[in-house]
């Protein structure tokens, strides 16, 4: 089922018409699933690159939207700040209770906190079409705030269970993720 419609009143200033009005889509998850998934189906392994770069392009201009709405608020947010605000963002969107876990700029390192995200039935399987989305939604939406390449470390999910799971980001530039992957290589 997609529904369609428009919130009105309080909430986060972003992306409002002239009335005032925010508006919606809903979308069941299976739905949404099946949606990207279809990439997959046409496009092979590529339809995955597909996915996470929806993802990735969508979390970049959520930041770039919070930055607007800051702006003519007047009210300037340091990188924490901003991170923060996105997760909050993200997680009154729908994609589950997110919260950054782990914040260090000096060896660029970012951890984020999933939990209750609507594709945790599918963590680590093969069809977890939502999972790539939301990987490339968090990578996307660090690399704008950090204003720099994000990458997943490795491995990719961290203390993973039922219902949630801890996603790393490194910056792309620090030999953090190459000090990682060899962390994983030593028994």
């Amino acid at each position: 089922m997609i529904n369609v419609g428009h919130l009105s009143g309080g909430g986060e200033a972003s992306r409002r018409g002239e009335t005032g009005d925010l508006s919606v889509l809903l979308i069941k998850t299976d739905s949404f699933v099946k949606m990207v998934g279809s990439l997959t189906n046409c496009f092979g392994t590529a339809g995955y690159a597909m996915i996470y770069s929806m993802g990735q392009e969508n979390g970049a201009n959520e930041v770039k939207q919070l930055r607007q709405d800051l702006r003519r608020l007047e009210a300037p947010a340091d990188k924490k700040e901003l991170l923060d605000r996105s997760m909050r963002r993200v997680s009154h969107m729908g994609w589950g209770k997110i919260s950054v876990s782990e914040y260090d700029p000096v060896d660029g390192i970012v951890n984020i906190n999933v939990k209750a995200n609507p594709f945790s039935d599918k963590c680590g399987a093969k069809e977890a079409y939502g999972c790539f989305f939301l990987h490339g939604y968090m990578a996307g939406l660090v690399s704008e705030v950090m204003e720099e390449e994000m990458e997943y470390g490795v491995p990719r999910c961290l203390d993973v269970e039922k219902g949630s799971c801890v996603l790393r980001l490194v910056q792309a530039s620090s030999n953090t993720l190459h000090k990682l992957a060899l962390q994983e290589a030593v028994p």
